[in-house]
């Protein structure tokens, strides 16, 4: 960490951002702030579009579920978008974003994707994905960094302290835009950066007594990309649950992060089974939060799931018999 508190990690990416001066700069700037741009397009209120700068040549990424699902929600509510955009929109969010990321090493942006007049000026909300190498510092077994930054500046009003956006379309800055890192691992696992894990943090959690710290500590391990951790969840969790101390608001929580862990573990009827506990506990909370999360995101992120999956086994035959067929031709 530097003394703002920023990890090197992205300071090293985002100087090789700034950095990246090449005989198309000036192809690339038009695609992204021209005439012909998401960000200059009349597209309607709510509709998603998307616009890939290279074609997938050298092959696809493919990303784990649960961490293309976690990304999303955290996207969808930095910019409250939980009870505007609807399941299928959600899903065409989760494609543009996620799906289909091409192989590339040249460290631009490769894909923009828009919201249309999420602005109140009416202007779009546009997405800007790029694939980095990861540097020296990366957590072991990195393959690639995914950055998605957006065509606005988040600050904090210091009178109500409420986050203000500010809509910013004359350049693409590290310092400037909002952001957000993934790291995406060998084998297809993607975890944010925020959610990698910490010891320091572990300790803290660890050496308190108190049930949240364990529900917290729970949340993280299920969240970050050391594996070893994932054993010690559902114990974290079930002490938890069947805990007569606890409040119906620690209940839910504890219940919805073994709804969290299954779907992680792509245990959909498990998860299913911790979700209708979550939201029979919470019937009777009107918290704003707690609504939103069992009325929208859970119910939301555990059909997302069931969505990517089901998508993936349908992909996984269509291969199947692709080859079936291919062999049967050549006998």
């Amino acid at each position: 960490m530097n003394k703002n508190g920023i990890p090197l990690i992205w300071i090293v990416l985002s100087l090789a951002l700034s950095s990246c001066r090449t005989t198309t700069e000036k192809e690339m700037r038009n695609w992204i702030f021209g005439e012909e741009s998401l960000s200059k397009m009349q597209i309607p209120k709510g509709s998603i579009l998307s616009k890939d700068r290279i074609p997938p040549e050298n092959g696809v990424l493919t990303i784990s579920n649960f961490g293309q699902v976690s990304w999303l929600n955290s996207i969808l509510g930095r910019f409250d978008l939980h009870e505007e955009l609807s399941l299928d929109e959600k899903k065409k969010l989760l494609n543009n974003l996620f799906q289909n990321i091409p192989v590339t090493s040249d460290h631009k942006i490769f894909r923009m994707t828009a919201l249309g007049g999420f602005f109140e000026s009416g202007e779009n909300l546009v997405f800007y994905s790029t694939l980095y190498s990861p540097s020296q510092s990366a957590p072991e077994g990195s393959r690639f960094i995914l950055d998605i930054k957006a065509n606005c500046i988040l600050t904090v009003n210091r009178e109500s302290g409420e986050t203000d956006m500010t809509v910013f379309n004359s350049a693409i800055s590290p310092y400037l835009n909002w952001f957000s890192n993934g790291v995406i691992f060998q084998e297809g696992m993607v975890v944010k950066t925020m959610d990698l894990s910490n010891i320091e943090t572990y300790e803290d959690l660890k050496n308190n007594s108190d049930y949240i710290s364990h529900i917290n500590l729970a949340d993280r391990y299920t969240r970050d990309e050391l594996k070893e951790n994932d054993l010690s969840i559902p114990c974290l969790l079930i002490s938890a649950l069947e805990d007569p101390q606890l409040n119906r608001k620690e209940k839910v929580t504890a219940a919805l992060n073994m709804f969290q862990y299954y779907l992680y573990k792509e245990g959909l009827d498990q998860a299913l089974t911790y979700l209708a506990l979550a939201l029979n506990l919470g019937e009777e909370l009107e918290n704003e939060d707690f609504r939103r999360v069992l009325d929208y995101e859970a119910p939301h992120m555990y059909a997302l799931m069931k969505y990517l999956i089901q998508k993936g086994n349908e992909n996984g035959t269509e291969i199947a018999e692709n080859q079936v067929l291919q062999n049967s031709k050549k006998s």
